[in-house]
């Protein structure tokens, strides 16, 4: 914090007119002259701020005693209302004694009392009554009045008092009257010289305390300023060095207490800011700056309250776009802004709730304080939820809910009753339960109830007629209990219970056995192989179908393991999930291939559909499994596989042809030059002068070897028939195989590829030559839709990597030609559906890929890129890392 002290502007001069003013300025400047030649200019203005010290001091000085003349006086005011108070106390002692006196016996150590402490009233007033203010006021005029009267009073009172000490004669009534009112102006003087001088005292005291400082600042300033004076003669420069360290000191005494101002506000556990009249910060504490979005730092101390608010705003409109902080711009500085205090409590960003309490300082700046009240907000948030959640939860159960008192009466129904019975809640309140009972299930509840009283907080459940409101019966199952005397309402209950209708329960089991009947009656007669699995993972039932297939009965099926029965690959961990999967735990099906004998012999490929059944519990109580005959499919499906790939591997003979070729050339000119080289050479020439050379060459022949043969082990890699079983496909490998086995076609058609394959794309499970296969065929079919368009040229886009969604690989194709139809998009993968002329396509390449990709248990998609061309997205889901390497990750 800084302290600006206000300037003074000189007032003007007098009229220059004046010939006389003319004269003495004319000396006065003369003298400043030669005063300025004896000690110089610096010394001038030091010895003349030295003088005006001395005289301030000297006027502080004349203050400071007359303060001390005043507070002087008023002590010694002060001190002739305490000799009064002393005196009237004096004499209600005379009183009190010379009543007593009357009321019983008098004795002599008694009336010398009375004499001492009339002396000392009378000593005391005597005392005073010279001194009495001099200032001609009511106060003085009721003093003197006072020691008037007392000096007439004790003429009169002082021989009766003397007499009663010596003879006991007792006090006339007037005397003791005049001694009573004496006592009481005595008294109320005292309190009004008291009153006086009490406020004015305390007055004096605390501008003497104030002065004091001060006198001690102009008394030091004072013999500074002499100090200066002799300083300003002898040496300027230690002036000047004292000064410079004077003003060091007083610069480290302000950072000490600023320091200190700033720990104990850092040690608020509320938010601390305060701001000047100007609206610029004044300081903040660290609790301040971390209630504050995006901080508060010490940089900002001088910055204005809208700009820190406008950078706030910023840090919270970044999280929150779609609020208009407009509003909140204009009430944040409404209520800065507001003169009286303001008290306010917000929820704002992330849930946060906090207590604004803005103030207003004296000279005009602004104290903001903010409290983080989250966790009470939050405590009476759930304090609320609670309550309305247990009221609102009776009537929000499906069930009636009641409660009986000792009499069988109703005291409670809940609103559900009405759809039981057709009664009110309020209709059924005061009741006897035996009229809603029908007359042959009353004796039912009369032992239930005898039940209850002897095992008090058992529940009991039985199911009986209820009697509706419009004569008929509904059937209702009854749970009911007689609380324990601690939790029975105080007494007020004695059974609680809810009844459930069940009639629709029942209308429910009596037709279930013709529904099974009938869904038996379907699952015998389809087409495909069923098992039901319990439990314990044996098998509970099979169909007519799975039966014929197989060749056995069904007792030679049932209860037997149901591996024993389907050699179905299904992992022991995932049935052990779905066994301990809890009621509200999504389940997912399985589809899996087994292999299947039936009587005949025949080995049979079945794809199975496994599907967890929950039962009432919610928990999993069989399994079923739903198998296809899938055999012949997979069969016509091959056959089309190695016709297209038969198809793709004529498409690329030409290009393999040149891939050949071109190689073979460079080896035969490399292999000539060799020759060349050395027929020239003459045999005194040392063959190693050419090693260089020759090495060159046979380099370039070893890497376009290499590169023939890389091409032919592609091209019998692809066209080999692949095996059924899946492996673990390196996806980088085969996109970079299928790239190069069609890059010769597209440089010749002027179409570039490239590849952008994460290093961390995850491998997959399946056929390295099946999915090559598909992206040959959708490399081809991008090929001859840039060729078709108006380019003529273009490129085309290989990438690779896992999708946000954890175990999973995308695959993307992707061009920049004229894109896919909206009306062909979803005819796409059909079978034999083409848009290629007659004799150019089949119309089953995206067909055989669709199916391809489907068997490896993944998807493929086409749309139309926003930028132009074609884009096909494959699916895969990522393989799991090898037992070894998932080992060696642990270790």
């Amino acid at each position: 914090m800084s302290l600006v002290a206000p300037s003074l502007t000189p007032s003007a001069g007098a009229d220059a007119g004046d010939a006389s003013r003319r004269r003495s300025s004319v000396t006065t400047l003369e003298l400043l002259s030669r005063l300025r030649r004896a000690i110089g200019l610096t010394g001038m203005l030091f010895s003349a701020a030295a003088i005006v010290l001395g005289l301030m001091s000297f006027a502080v000085s004349i203050g400071y005693d007359q303060i001390n003349d005043d507070l002087r006086f008023v002590r010694a005011q002060r001190a002739i209302g305490l000799e009064i108070q002393t005196a009237g106390e004096n004499l209600d002692r005379i009183a009190v004694g010379l009543l007593g006196g009357k009321l019983s016996q008098r004795t002599m150590t008694e009336s010398v009392t009375l004499l001492v402490q009339w002396e000392n009233a009378a000593k005391r007033f005597f005392a005073i009554c010279p001194d009495i203010l001099p200032q001609p006021n009511d106060l003085t005029r009721r003093v003197e009045h006072l020691c008037t009267e007392f000096a007439l009073f004790s003429q009169r009172f002082e021989p009766a008092l003397q007499k009663y000490a010596e003879t006991g004669a007792v006090v006339s009534e007037d005397l003791y009257s005049a001694l009573l009112d004496v006592s009481k102006r005595t008294g109320q003087t005292a309190q009004a010289i008291d009153s006086a001088f009490t406020t004015r005292y305390a007055e004096l005291v605390d501008s003497h305390n104030r002065f004091a400082p001060a006198m001690l600042v102009s008394t030091v300033g004072f013999l500074f300023a002499g100090v200066i004076l002799i300083i300003v003669l002898a040496r300027a420069a230690t002036r000047h060095h004292v000064a410079s360290q004077a003003a060091i000191a007083a610069s480290v005494d302000a950072q000490r207490s600023r320091q200190q101002l700033l720990d104990a506000i850092a040690t608020l556990p509320v938010g601390f800011a305060l701001y000047d009249r100007d609206e610029r910060l004044v300081l903040f504490n660290q609790a301040s700056s971390d209630m504050t979005a995006g901080g508060l730092t010490p940089q900002d101390v001088g910055v204005r309250y809208e700009t820190l608010l406008d950078r706030a705003i910023e840090v919270v409109q970044s999280r929150e776009p779609e609020r208009d902080f407009d509003e909140v711009r204009a009430a944040n500085v409404a209520r800065f802004r507001r003169r009286d205090a303001v008290t306010e409590e917000r929820t704002e960003a992330a849930g946060r709730s906090f207590r604004y309490i803005n103030s207003r300082t004296a000279d005009g700046g602004t104290v903001v304080i903010k409290a983080d009240i989250t966790t009470l907000k939050q405590s009476e948030a759930v304090a609320l939820a609670n309550e309305r959640k247990y009221q609102s939860l009776v009537n929000s159960l499906a069930d009636t809910v009641f409660s009986l008192d000792r009499e069988g009466s109703f005291t409670y129904v809940s609103d559900r009753v009405v759809d039981l019975l057709g009664y009110r809640a309020d209709e059924l309140l005061g009741r006897s339960v035996l009229e809603v009972f029908h007359p042959l299930d009353r004796p039912l509840l009369a032992g239930v109830v005898t039940q209850l009283r002897a095992a008090r907080g058992k529940v009991e459940a039985f199911t009986c007629r209820l009697l509706r409101k419009d004569g008929g019966y509904r059937l209702t199952e009854i749970r009911v209990a007689a609380p324990e005397k601690h939790a029975n309402g105080g007494g007020e209950w004695a059974m609680i219970g809810i009844g459930r209708n069940v009639e629709a329960q029942h209308q429910m089991e009596r037709s279930l056995h013709d529904r099974m009947e009938r869904l038996n009656s379907i699952v015998q007669s389809t087409g495909a192989f069923f098992l039901l699995v319990g439990r314990d993972l044996r098998v509970v039932m099979a169909n007519n179908g799975f039966l014929e297939f197989a060749g056995a009965r069904e007792e030679e099926i049932v209860a037997r393991p149901f591996t024993e029965i389907v050699n179905c690959p299904i992992e022991p961990a995932v049935i052990d999930a779905w066994l301990a999967a809890e009621p509200d735990q999504e389940l997912q099906p399985l589809a899996l291939d087994g292999p299947l004998v039936n009587t005949r012999g025949e080995t049979r490929t079945i794809r199975f559909t496994v599907n967890p059944v929950r039962g009432d519990s919610g928990r999993v109580e069989h399994i079923v499994l739903l198998g296809v005959d899938e055999t012949d499919r997979r069969r016509t499906e091959l056959e089309l596989f190695n016709a297209s790939r038969l198809a793709t591997l004529g498409e690329m003979a030409s290009g393999i042809a040149h891939e050949i070729n071109q190689p073979l050339a460079v080896i035969c000119l490399a292999a000539e030059y060799l020759l060349d080289e050395l027929r020239e050479t003459a045999d005194a020439t040392l063959v190693g002068e050419s090693r260089p050379f020759i090495d060159e060459q046979c380099t370039r022949i070893i890497a376009q070897a290499e590169r023939a043969a890389t091409i032919i082990r592609d091209l019998r890699g692809f066209a080999r028939k692949p095996d059924e079983a899946s492996e673990r496909i390196d996806v980088r490998i085969a996109l970079r195989t299928a790239a190069n086995m069609v890059s010769e076609q597209l440089r010749l058609a002027g179409v570039k590829i490239e590849r952008d394959v994460s290093a961390e794309c995850p491998a997959i499970f399946g056929h390295a030559s099946r999915l090559q296969q598909v992206i040959i065929n959708l490399i081809l079919n991008a090929r001859d839709a840039i060729l078709d368009g108006t380019a003529r040229t273009g490129s085309i886009v290989l990438r690779a990597r896992a999708t946000p969604l954890p175990g999973q690989v995308a695959i993307i194709v992707e061009d920049d030609g004229p894109g896919i139809p909206d009306h062909v998009l979803p005819r796409l993968f059909e079978p034999f559906f083409t848009t290629k002329p007659t004799g150019k396509g089949t119309g089953l390449g995206l067909s055989i890929s669709y199916q391809i990709v489907r068997n490896m248990g993944g998807s493929i998609v086409a749309d139309n890129r926003p930028e132009g061309g074609a884009r096909f997205t494959i699916t895969l889901n990522a393989a799991p890392e090898p037992a070894d390497e998932v080992t060696q990750t642990a270790a």
